[in-house]
């Protein structure tokens, strides 16, 4: 799945997060580049990374 949400990471432009369920609890989200970005358990961690993406904490 993913999402449009513009932001950067490590140097790069991104227009997507992906994220993909790699365990019946984990979700692994992406860049556009295939860059993992973090492994989230949970609602909470979610919302925690995006909201440092859109704040320019991973560029």
């Amino acid at each position: 799945m993913k999402i449009a949400c513009s932001y950067y990471y490590r140097g790069s432009s991104n227009s997507y997060l992906h994220m993909k369920q790699v365990a019946s609890d984990e979700i692994q989200l992406s860049t556009d580049y295939g860059e993992v970005i973090k492994d989230v358990y949970t609602v909470t961690d979610l919302v925690k990374v995006i909201s440092d993406l859109e704040s320019g904490n991973y560029a």
